[in-house]
């Protein structure tokens, strides 16, 4: 069941697997709070339509045709949680993933070591555990490598583009 704060983000245009995948989405986020506190509080959306959780938590839902899931943590023990699900029998084409994967990535698709799914997945998990931080989010600009090598290695990437100024790209 949906706290009536949630309902109120649901658009009459949705389609029905829309409105599934939101209350599906919704439900695993209450479950998971429930590991963690007793009172389950109603998910909210922010601006871009990240899930508001409640001050002390820190989380991630992600939800795809009839299944959803949602991880949550506590602030103090972690500074982001992010989970992604994708259909992995998705086939892209090289210029689909092409708008979202670097040229590194891409080679590693060619060489069969990763599919795009796969890139694309981590990415979005990746985007929503550092969500918080000072990015500006475009899927092609958006390096998975630097992610995953560390708080150290994305600072030093942003002090590189804060010193580019405008000519950053």
């Amino acid at each position: 069941n949906l706290f009536n704060e949630e309902k109120i983000f649901i658009k009459r245009e949705w389609s029905e697997i829309r409105l599934k995948t939101y209350i599906l989405g919704r439900c695993a986020a209450h479950r998971a709070l429930q590991t963690l506190q007793k009172e389950i509080v109603p998910i909210l959306k922010g601006r871009d339509g990240e899930p508001i959780w409640p001050f002390d938590i820190v989380g991630s839902i992600s939800h795809k045709d009839a299944i959803a899931v949602a991880a949550v943590g506590k602030k103090k023990r972690y500074k982001g949680i992010g989970v992604d699900i994708e259909d992995q029998t998705t086939i892209l084409s090289k210029k689909e993933y092409s708008l979202f994967c670097t040229p590194q990535e891409i080679a590693c698709i060619d060489k069969k070591e990763f599919s795009p799914i796969d890139i694309f997945s981590r990415k979005e998990a990746i985007l929503k555990a550092y969500y918080t931080a000072y990015f500006t989010i475009r899927a092609d600009e958006f390096d998975s490598d630097i992610m995953c090598h560390g708080k150290e290695k994305v600072l030093n990437k942003m002090k590189e583009i804060d010193l580019a100024g405008n000519s950053a790209t």
